[in-house]
């Protein structure tokens, strides 16, 4: 299903126009696939409307790829805390639903900007103005890079080696559920990706101590 990002730009600046400050909220346990969609639409609306934002999560950054990819790409995170909510102009949340439970954003404050390549989950509240949910993507940061890519931007070496970093590991390099927008997100950013950034946060390095408990 090939669809017009064109039309969803826009109405994602529509949404984003003369608003100040975003919130890109990102799950409870921020894996590649949250951080760079959160990067990314981030980076798009300063880039386009001026925005300024801040990436936010609620729980603990696990994994040592998870934390090189923060530390290596330089991308600065925030642990929100509910009343935080209130402060931004706009709440986006980024593979993740509204009421699927696995996210910080208060009930009093629904997002009004949903990125996620999950099935659509029933929403009992209201939707919110910007929804984009669900269909044939196997990263949820493919999303963000199709809009990307219609802005006619060309992101920054680390914004694009984080999206990249994003797209690969959710499709695992392509070889799981990758649709033809996967493709065309990969192709798009693998000029654009520094490799040696990359590879840093692929072989991470970990403490001794790793080794020796490992052993």
């Amino acid at each position: 299903e090939e669809s017009d990002p064109g039309p969803k730009l826009e109405e994602l600046r529509r949404l984003a126009r003369g608003k100040k400050t975003l919130l890109a909220q990102t799950h409870d346990y921020p894996d590649p696939d949250t951080i760079a969609s959160a990067l990314g639409l981030g980076w798009l609306l300063s880039e386009l409307e001026g925005v300024e934002y801040t990436i936010g999560y609620g729980g603990v950054i696990g994994r040592a790829e998870n934390k090189a990819m923060i530390k290596t790409l330089g991308i600065r995170m925030k642990r929100t805390t509910p009343s935080d909510f209130e402060k931004f102009d706009l709440v986006a949340l980024l593979d993740t639903q509204p009421e699927s439970g696995n996210h910080m954003v208060p009930s009093n404050r629904p997002p009004d900007i949903v990125f996620d390549h999950h099935f659509r989950r029933p929403l009992e509240g209201p939707e919110p103005g910007f929804y984009d949910v669900g269909g044939h993507y196997g990263s949820t940061t493919t999303k963000v890079v199709e809009l990307i890519m219609a802005s006619g931007l060309t992101p920054s070496a680390e914004v694009a080696t984080a999206l990249f970093y994003g797209v690969k590991t959710d499709t695992r390099n392509l070889a799981r559920q990758a649709s033809r927008a996967d493709m065309d997100a990969y192709l798009f950013l693998f000029p654009l990706a520094d490799q040696q950034l990359l590879a840093e946060i692929e072989q991470p390095q970990v403490p001794l101590d790793y080794f020796r408990v490992f052993h």
